[in-house]
């Protein structure tokens, strides 16, 4: 972002942020949650109660709330507000080049963004220590050394520390910024996979298969966010469109919710790394005494009265005294007639006046006292800050320094680095191009190889089809063959049926023709019979023992049916 600009995007996030960070606070109740939208927010920041409660946030303690008047009822109390709060923010690191009370108390947009970004910086990254978090030693590469890891700086710890989870992952790809690197919202996502409980998690490929579209992931990553106990602060439009300085606060916040290393109590650290850790302890707590110290002297200056306000009040009390005098006047003319009282009165005003005077007198000595008590403390703090400054400077420049000599050793070595860097890839060409021929030849029996195999395979396959065919057709003539028997021994069965059904019937006809002809004979009897019984009665008389003899040898006609039957 040029120095000149406010990003719409960054002032609607920083305004966010202070809503979900501040707004349960008793103090800022009347002014929060500010509109995200409009430019509120530079004018809640004029008086630095909130700077004073964002710089206590990032590191409590910074600003004693005791010092801090919270209902100024004029611009110089609020100028001393002011110089107190840029006190504390540049105690906990911000840099304030152009910042000051009279800028902030006018609310003056730039130089109070400049400020809130800081703030909200600081707020994210001031913890993002090798102190805070030993358990970063985790992410150190081989061959780095000690020095180089110590000395990197809060964006490069972060981007260490996001590239660590997605090598975890089997992800092969890496970051090297918060813009492009992660718009997309891929590697985001894996980055909360890795952090999410291991039951939640999913495999990459289900990851890219499940959001294809960029908005949908980064609306998904604020999702996820959100359970892990994250505050949304930004959009899924600041991560789509890369915005490199929301998306770095963002993932600077992820890493304070849900860092994803094992705590420091599995950790063992190396000698070295546990001298850094001590040293960084020690620096640290010489810095809040340094401070704590300076907040002393903030508190005894308090605790005297300024001059200014003693002549004030000297002015106020001679102006009552006035009023009162004029009063006593009315009721002198109101009382004319009792002149002695009157006198006595006056006496007494008198009297009571130069009372006054002794007492203002007094005061105006007690006056010269906390004047000069207060000017001795003054002057030593001056002494103090004189000294603190100068020592700051001498570290400052000793700093510089040091890290010029080790920005020319680091020149040296990235020249060694680079030839020897050369050298590796001058090897790793000719080992490239000796790999490519052998690769070429590799290739070309490779491609032989599977011509041939091609071949053998459609040789195979011609071969199989012809087998399959000749069982086509083998199953087929099988299948004709089944038929055509079944169909014969239907045809078999149906001319034993017929057989069956021709012989029952000539046996019917037989029989019928065989009882029409004992019909017949048996008919024939009967009118033999009846011819003879005829012949014999005429005869009967005539002679009876012939006539006996006759029937003996002509049986009847059902004697004989029943022969034939037999």
């Amino acid at each position: 972002m040029s120095r000149h600009t406010i990003s719409a995007e960054e002032k609607q996030a920083f305004a966010e942020f202070i809503n979900q960070n501040l707004i349960d606070d008793i103090d800022l109740r009347t002014r929060l949650p500010v509109d995200s939208t409009s430019d509120d927010i530079f004018e809640v920041m004029k008086d630095g109660l909130i700077i004073l409660k964002m710089v206590n946030q990032i590191l409590p303690g910074t600003i004693d709330e005791r010092i801090f008047n919270k209902t100024p009822k004029n611009t110089y109390q609020i100028s001393d507000n002011l110089k107190l709060v840029l006190e504390g923010a540049r105690r906990i690191g911000c840099k304030l080049v152009g910042i000051s009370e009279k800028s902030i108390m006018d609310g003056n947009p730039m130089f109070v963004f400049s400020l809130l970004r800081q703030l909200v910086n600081q707020n994210l990254t001031i913890h993002i220590t090798l102190l805070d978090h030993p358990e970063l030693f985790r992410l150190m590469k081989e061959n780095e050394s000690l020095d180089e890891f110590r000395n990197m700086s809060a964006e490069q710890r972060l981007l260490r520390w996001f590239n660590y989870h997605l090598e975890r992952s089997g992800h092969t790809q890496r970051v090297t910024n918060f813009g492009d690197d992660i718009k997309d919202g891929i590697n985001y996502l894996i980055l909360l996979n890795q952090l999410q409980d291991q039951q939640q998690q999913q495999s990459i490929s289900q990851i890219i298969s499940q959001y294809q579209n960029p908005l949908q992931r980064a609306e998904k990553i604020l999702q996820i966010s959100k359970s892990l106990g994250c505050k949304i602060f930004i959009t899924a439009q600041d991560i789509i469109k890369g915005n490199k300085v929301l998306n770095q606060a963002f993932i600077a916040h992820l890493f304070n919710t849900k860092l994803g290393i094992s705590s420091n109590e599995e950790i063992k650290l190396s000698e070295e790394q546990q001298k850094i850790i001590d040293e960084d302890r020690m620096k640290r707590e010489q810095e809040e005494e340094n401070w704590r110290q300076k907040q002393e002297i903030e508190k005894q200056k308090q605790h005297f009265v300024p001059k200014k306000q003693i002549q004030e009040k000297i002015i106020e009390q001679e102006k009552e005294q006035d009023v009162k005098i004029e009063q006593e006047k009315d009721q002198e003319k109101e009382q004319q007639s009792n002149g002695d009282k009157l006198s006595e009165r006056q006496i007494d005003i008198s009297n009571e006046k130069d009372d006054n005077e002794d007492k203002i007198l007094n005061d105006d000595e007690q006056e010269g006292e906390e004047q000069k008590e207060y000017d001795k403390l003054k002057i030593e703090e001056e002494i103090k800050i004189k000294e603190e400054e100068e020592r700051i400077i001498a570290e400052e420049k000793l700093r510089q320094e040091e890290e010029e000599i080790e920005k020319l050793k680091q020149i040296e070595k990235e020249k060694e680095i680079e030839e020897e860097r050369k050298k590796i890839e001058e090897e790793k060409a000719l080992i490239e191009a000796e790999k490519l021929k052998q690769q070429e030849i590799e290739k070309k029996l490779e491609e032989e190889a599977e011509k041939h195999r091609l071949e053998q395979e459609k040789t195979r396959i011609a071969m199989e089809e012809q087998m399959k065919w000749i069982e086509d057709q083998e199953k087929r003539i099988a299948e004709e063959k089944m038929k055509f028997e079944l169909e014969e021994k239907q045809k078999r069965e149906q001319e034993i049926l017929q057989e069956e059904e021709r012989k029952r019937i000539q046996l019917e006809e037989e029989e019928l023709q065989e009882k029409q002809r004992i019909q017949q004979e048996f008919d024939n009897q009967d009118k033999i019979r009846e011819q003879k019984e005829q012949e014999l009665a005429e005869s009967k008389n005539k002679n009876k023992v012939d006539f006996n003899l006759v029937n003996k040898r002509l049986p009847s006609a059902s004697s004989i049916f029943i022969r034939k039957g037999q």
